[in-house]
């Protein structure tokens, strides 16, 4: 026998007229993670096939993967709350630095560790990682990403300078270096390199074209790609592979041996990433045109994963020291749906004197407040949305707590004058599966009710009265 909703509960105790006390009753729905946090989860796939991460990243950007040479992996993005985030082997979180809305970052190991480089809100590019946090007082074009590689005496960064021209940055430049290759307006370059320093950087030039720039000279692939695409860059030994999205559509690659189609379809906008082992084996990984992850290998083997993405955004991968890839990307939010607000009302009969009571005596009372509730979902994670409470004597109050990892440190506790302040503060808190919300609603001379609210993976907040 099927369980009752929590609405058919609310309106069998209303018909049968129970004398509860207090009734909270959520309002249903599910909505894209853009209505809950601006975005959607960071996912990873790879042989263990794939994990939300929990963190939640800002609409329209885009994750960074890199390979530790301990092992395991780092990743790189913008969270929902504008901030450069990391999850992986050497750290997980918030790392308190702003980022330029809507770019990506670029990671990359150095060191033993890994280093990032990012547009931060000033519009200047800057580093972040083992050495410290720091501005290398470099413009960037707005709206674009930096790429970072890995060499051995550091790193180097390829960025669209506010200039329009391909720029680089780094220990072989030493500092900021114009190539005066112009750039497409609002694209953003690749580079990758070997030990030394041997780098290459590829771009979609001013003239919609894919160009390869590096110590091997500047040259028109003379490949048209896809308006607004970024191309992506690995080396192979004694020659590299970079992927890219063609004017067609199509994921295109192109190598010392020339360009092919691989024939696969990829969503417009969009952008893939290439990865390559020391073998010389290598494998890209882009959104396909139905939004899915997706991956090519060397051998020309195409394979969709399944996972579906975030539209707009394009994956990262990269290449494990103990060989096989991991990738990266922006899950795409749970389909939108309606929000449905389902408020009860319960009339509550006078309660009867118990023998050797006063009648009307206060502590004999019970409360007739009403508190609805909205909540979206995603995935682990619940956001309370508006919270609405009625009906609350005049010397009433309400106290809010919580029990899990994902919970505020506080209780907050407000009367009937401050209560529309504590309800506009905890409005758009996010809660994680397995966290519990208290909500006690008290005033003097009546019988104080509690309710529990469990957060749940995937669905509706569960709710039950305590007293």
């Amino acid at each position: 026998m099927d369980r009752p909703t929590v609405q058919q509960r609310c309106r069998r105790w209303a018909a049968k007229r129970l004398p509860v006390a207090v009734f909270f009753c959520a309002a249903l729905g599910v909505l894209p993670a853009s209505a809950m946090a601006s975005g959607g989860d960071l996912w990873t796939y790879g042989a263990s096939g794939a994990t939300d991460t929990g963190q939640t990243m800002a609409p329209g950007t885009s994750p960074s993967i890199t390979g530790l040479s301990g092992g395991g992996y780092e990743v790189a993005d913008q969270g929902a709350n504008g901030d450069l985030w990391t999850y992986g082997s050497d750290g997980s979180g918030d790392t308190g630095v702003a980022m330029m809305t809507g770019t990506s970052p670029s990671i990359a190991a150095i060191a033993g560790h890994y280093e990032v480089a990012y547009q931060a809100p000033d519009g200047y590019l800057w580093e972040y990682g083992y050495g410290g946090t720091g501005d290398t007082g470099a413009g960037m074009m707005a709206g674009t990403s930096p790429s970072l590689v890995s060499l051995t005496g550091g790193g180097e960064i390829a960025f669209q300078a506010n200039t329009g021209d391909l720029w680089e940055y780094g220990s072989v430049t030493n500092g900021a270096v114009n190539t005066g290759e112009g750039m497409l307006a609002h694209t953003s370059p690749s580079i990758a390199g070997s030990e030394g320093s041997y780098i290459e950087i590829t771009i979609q030039a001013n003239d919609g074209e894919l160009w390869d720039y590096g110590y091997g000279g500047t040259g028109n692939v003379g490949d048209a790609m896809a308006a607004g695409t970024d191309p992506s860059i690995a080396i192979l030994p004694g020659s590299g592979v970079t992927a890219f999205q063609g004017s067609t559509g199509d994921l295109w690659q192109y190598n010392g041996g020339g360009s092919s189609d691989t024939g696969e379809t990829m969503a417009s906008g969009t952008s893939p990433m290439v990865a390559a082992q020391a073998s010389g084996s290598y494998e890209i990984a882009f959104q396909a045109s139905n939004g899915d992850l997706s991956e090519y290998d060397s051998d020309g083997n195409a394979s969709n994963t399944g996972q579906t993405m975030t539209s707009g955004t394009g994956p990262s991968i990269a290449a494990l020291s103990g060989g096989g890839y991991e990738i990266a990307y922006q899950a795409a939010p749970s389909p939108a749906q309606p929000v449905v607000t389902t408020p009860v009302t319960v009339t509550v009969p006078t309660p009867t004197p118990t023998p050797g009571s006063h009648p009307g005596k206060p502590s004999e009372r019970r409360l007739k407040v009403r508190i609805s509730i909205a909540w979206t979902w995603s995935h682990s994670r619940s956001r309370l949305g508006r919270m609405r409470v009625s009906d609350l004597p005049a010397r009433g109050a309400v106290a809010i707590s919580c029990r899990g990892r994902g919970c505020p440190r506080h209780t907050l506790h407000a009367g009937k004058h401050e209560l529309a302040h504590l309800l506009n503060s905890v409005r758009g808190t996010v809660y994680r599966a397995g966290d519990r919300i208290y909500v006690t609603v008290s005033a003097p001379g009546y019988r104080s009710e509690r309710a529990v609210f469990t957060i749940r993976d995937g669905a509706l907040p569960a709710v039950k009265l305590l007293s």
